[in-house]
């Protein structure tokens, strides 16, 4: 009796563990109905969208025919009630523009870029050849910001804190493939 209830255990917590582990995909939620995904194909309409309402859970697809450059002249703040999932049907990259030193994204609430459904590339870009800005591209003061496969963060010279991301107060996870996962 005893040995049925060592090993009762001993699976429960191997059952944890492995777990724990895993790379486990976050479920968008129960609310992915069709209108909470909106579609966009520009960072103005991006903007649009995520500022114009409150207390919301979206989905957002940025949809291209092919790949695009989108320039970013503006700051898109996700609020602390809002769960934003943005994902892409093709590849991306949202460029700082030249004049524009302030972050891309302002983080309060959920923000989640990427899931294992998107087929594209989304990238956000510094432009450090051409604009030394003195904020990250993604700050996050509070809230959640998670980052799956697929999202790349990159040529930011910020002279303030974080390169790409600044985290305050912030829940990050950051999933990426063919990264090593070691456990114990």
């Amino acid at each position: 009796m005893k040995i049925l209830q060592i090993l009762k255990k001993l699976i429960y917590i191997q059952i944890i563990l492995v777990l724990m582990c895993s790379n486990i995909n976050i479920v968008y939620s129960r609310d992915n109905n069709e209108g909470n995904i909106k579609i966009v194909n520009s960072w103005e309409k991006l903007k649009e969208e995520i500022e114009s309402t409150n207390n919301t859970t979206k989905k957002i697809v940025i949809e291209t025919n092919k790949s695009e450059n989108w320039e970013a002249d503006s700051t898109i703040t996700i609020k602390e009630n809002q769960k934003i999932l943005i994902i892409t049907t093709n590849n991306v990259v949202i460029q700082r523009k030249q004049e524009f030193k302030e972050s891309l994204l302002e983080n309060k609430g959920i923000l989640i870029l990427g899931n294992d459904e998107m087929k594209g590339n989304i990238t956000f870009d510094g432009n450090k050849e051409k604009v030394t800005s003195n904020k990250p591209l993604i700050n996050s003061e509070k809230g959640e910001l998670i980052i799956n496969n697929n999202i790349n963060i990159q040529n930011n010279h910020s002279t303030e804190n974080g390169g790409g991301i600044s985290l305050t107060n912030t829940t990050a996870n950051i999933m990426r493939r063919n990264n090593t996962k070691q456990c114990f």
